[in-house]
Formats: structure tokens, sequence, C-alpha cells
């Protein structure tokens, strides 16, 4: 079996950060650590050990965002200190190259925050990037709303899904002088809502429409150095009308994976030379509303915001409120 650390809802009745094992067959909780309000992320921060996860700090203001750092230590997780972030909503997490800081999206407040490390601890905030901007869904567009950070394979430029403004910002990261500078905007149809994006290559990249339920493929022009759309598709079936949001994006053996939150599904779309190939499979979650999914050697484990814990063959662990898949 293999353990996972899952980020839930404490406002849905989830433990915080919690610590699942789990196989095709079944799960089991082996304990949790509340020490912030809500973790929607969990990342690992590779050069120590650590995990940081990110979400609102407890007791705190509404609004104040944290992430909060914790060693995993026999099957338990000690936690080690929390910061804000001076954001709302923190709701991913990446890494620099050299592993000395970490950037949130915080989604609320369309914000980035560029946070110092000391030996994965979160040290200080050091720069905040604001977003200004807004769509044509004015439920969900009314203003920015940063939703993931992630640096382009091999190089300094880090990029900032914002489903607001319909724009993925991109920015040069100055580690010595710990400063992201402006360098380019893409930008999407209005009211596609990107919301998290999966590079295959450094010059190839898929991100998902979390209002339009589409993924789109782009690629970079080295000639004009600009990043041009090549196609879309859709990631639900054809003829489905109720409403549904996609989610995470991850690529695994040519295959491009995106979950679907009321379909209740993950689809599947073959690659080839970059490209989408095939006919999309569609593959149910067993639970309502799957935010995050893991690659298991069985093949995929299920983060349902409604349900729980699943695998492709059955329900496994109900969690209220589990958001995010961080393996161990």
């Amino acid at each position: 079996m293999k353990k996972y650390l899952i980020g839930t809802y404490t406002r849905m009745g989830g433990p915080g950060v919690a610590l699942i094992e789990a196989d095709r067959d079944s799960a089991s909780l082996l304990s949790s650590a509340w020490d912030m309000d809500n973790p929607t992320w969990v990342s690992k921060h590779e050069p120590s050990g650590l995990y940081i996860a990110a979400g609102y700090l407890k007791g705190g203001k509404d609004g104040d965002g944290g992430v909060a750092a914790y060693r995993l230590e026999n099957d338990r997780l000690i936690h080690l200190k929390t910061l804000p972030v001076q954001g709302n909503c923190p709701c991913y997490i990446t890494f620099s190259a050299d592993g000395r800081t970490m950037f949130t999206a915080n989604y609320l407040s369309g914000t980035v925050s560029v946070i110092r490390l000391d030996e994965g601890i979160p040290e200080k905030v050091v720069q905040v990037v604001r977003h200004a901007g807004s769509g044509p869904n004015e439920k969900r567009q009314e203003g920015a709303h940063c939703h993931q950070t992630v640096f382009r394979p091999g190089t300094a430029q880090l990029f900032v899904n914002d489903l607001g403004c319909d724009r993925i910002f991109v920015y040069d990261w100055d580690a010595e002088n710990e400063r992201l500078l402006t360098r380019d905007a893409i930008a999407l149809p209005a009211g596609a809502g990107p919301r998290h994006l999966a590079f295959l290559s450094e010059n190839v990249f898929f991100v998902t429409g979390e209002l339009d339920n589409r993924v789109r493929r782009y690629e970079f022009d080295p000639a004009a150095r600009v990043w041009r759309f090549r196609e879309d598709r859709s990631t639900l079936p054809e003829g489905f009308a109720d409403v549904s949001n996609t989610a995470a994006v991850r690529i695994r053996d040519n295959t491009l994976y995106v979950s679907n939150r009321g379909h209740d599904s993950v689809c599947a779309i073959g690659l080839k030379d970059g490209a989408f190939c095939g006919a999309s499979r569609f593959i149910p979650s067993l639970g309502h509303g799957p935010r995050d999914f893991a690659f298991t050697e069985e093949g995929l484990l299920f983060a349902n915001q409604g349900d729980g814990i699943a695998t492709e063959e059955k329900p496994l662990l109900p969690l209220p409120g589990a958001v995010c898949i961080c393996p161990v």
C-alpha cells in the first residue's frame, strides 16, 4: 500500500491534512493535522522532505490565507510553522528550482505570494504580485482569480493561470533579487476560465478551462517568440448538458487526463507527437466532484470533494471535502 496526504475542507467536516494509506482494494486514515482551516493544496518540498499545505489561518479573520509546514514522522504530521501569505485563499503551491522560494496562487485576492524558505520552512513573504481584470462570467469572473503557479520546464519562467481574467500571466523569476518580473500574458477565449495547465515539454502545454469545460493545446513559436493556440477539445461527452467544471489536469504515458466535477469523471485523451489523438475516454470517479487525482500502478486514485477517496473499481474511504492528493 502507498501513502498519500489529502487536503480536505474542514468547513465540510474534513480532518484538515489527512495521511492515508491506499491500494486498489482498500484505504485507511492513519492520522491528520488541523493546524489551518480548509487546506486546499499540499506539496512536498523535495530538498528538505517537508510538506507544505496552503489554506486559511486557523482562528484568523475571514480571508487570512496561510501556509503550514510539516514533517512526517512515524505516520504522524509534526507541525513546524504557519506563515500568513498576505493573500486570500491560497490554492496552489510551487517551488523554485533551487528550493529556496515558494510561490502561492491566491484565488480570491487575485495575487501571487513569493515566500522565502529556510530549509523548506516558510520564512518571509518577500513579494506580492497583484492581478487586475475580469471576464464575462459575472458570478465567477468579477475580478482576478489566480489558480495555479507552475514553472515552464528548464526555465525560470513562472506561469500563473488567472481564471477571472482569462489570462495566463508569464513572469521571469529573478532569484538574486527575489522578484517576479512581468514578461508576457497569454489570452484565452473570453469566459474560458483557465484553472490548471500541464507542460508536455518546454514548448507545449495543455490548459483546462474550468468554466467552458475545454482543454487547449498551446505551442511556443521560437521564430516569433510567442505562444500559439493549436487545438482544443471538450472534456465532456457529446450531449452532456448538466453543470460541470474541470479541475485537475495531468499527463502520463502519452495520455492527457482532466477531471470533471459534475460529470464526475476523468476525461482521458491520447497524445501523439504532442497533439490530440483518437477519441476521448471517460473514467467514472465513483464519487461526487473529483477535485484531484493521482496515478497509481493500477490506475487512478480520486479525491472526490463530495464523497472521499476512490479508485476506478470502487469507493475506498469516506473523507469529507477531499480536494487534493499529494503522494508521500
